[in-house]
């Protein structure tokens, strides 16, 4: 019954679930699937909680993988420091004052500056893409998914198809240019008004002709990183 309703397998034979990318896509598609058919809740809301719930779920994890101690291999430790002078900041400290920086930020940003995060960039990184294969395999692959072809985004925009009124292209920019203003990231701290206005609008451009269902999904992500956001300040 519950092949018959996921249909991974009609796609994907089963020996690949043994390669860790395959089996990430695959166990993906069993959250998004399990939440909207066996729950109930339509792949809408499926897409949106996973979205959000993964978010949430990449702070203990990222928590953890801080724990774990690794260094750059001094082969490549002049290299990895010349690009994070020409790539990133210059100066730490005199960023810092430039951009008038509290305590946390600069913290914050220091932090970016270690084995461990690229380690744990990494990882996170690798397991955001996992999730968002499984959802273009699911929108690529309807049929294969009871109910999917139905589904909409807050009852207006259907979820494979792209929005015609052009809003969600909008959201999308607005969302960027929300995130980039309240970023502590190196690559994007020092960013200008004018640069983050024109990253936002290109950003919003490029998702014109994407599916409602990955820009649910992105807002769904913008989101849950706000409210981590906040939740950190408030810890500190």
């Amino acid at each position: 019954m519950i092949a018959a309703k996921r249909g991974f397998h009609t796609i994907l034979s089963k020996p690949l679930d043994y390669f860790p990318s395959i089996a990430l896509v695959y166990e993906n598609i069993e959250i998004l699937s399990y939440q909207a058919l066996d729950l109930g809740l339509g792949w809408s809301w499926s897409i949106f909680l996973t979205s959000f719930g993964l978010r949430l779920a990449a702070v203990p994890l990222g928590m953890l993988l801080d724990k774990i101690s690794w260094e750059v291999p001094k082969k490549l430790q002049n290299s990895v420091q010349r690009a994070q002078k020409s790539f990133l900041l210059n100066d730490l400290e005199d960023d810092v004052k430039r951009l008038k920086l509290t305590n946390l930020e600069h913290n914050e940003l220091k932090r970016y500056f270690n084995g461990n995060i690229i380690m744990r960039q990494g990882i996170l990184g690798y397991l955001g893409l996992s999730y968002f294969r499984a959802l273009h395999h699911v929108m690529d692959s309807p049929q294969y998914y009871e109910g999917l072809i139905n589904s909409k985004f807050l009852g207006i925009w259907e979820l494979q198809k792209y929005d015609p009124m052009f809003l969600l292209p909008i959201s999308v920019g607005f969302s960027s240019y929300w995130l980039l203003k309240n970023a502590s990231h190196p690559f994007f701290i020092g960013l200008s008004q004018n640069s983050r206005l024109a990253l936002s609008f290109l950003l919003s451009v490029f998702s014109i002709y994407l599916p409602a269902s990955y820009i649910e999904a992105w807002l769904a992500l913008a989101l849950s990183h706000t409210v981590c956001k906040k939740l950190l300040k408030l810890k500190h």
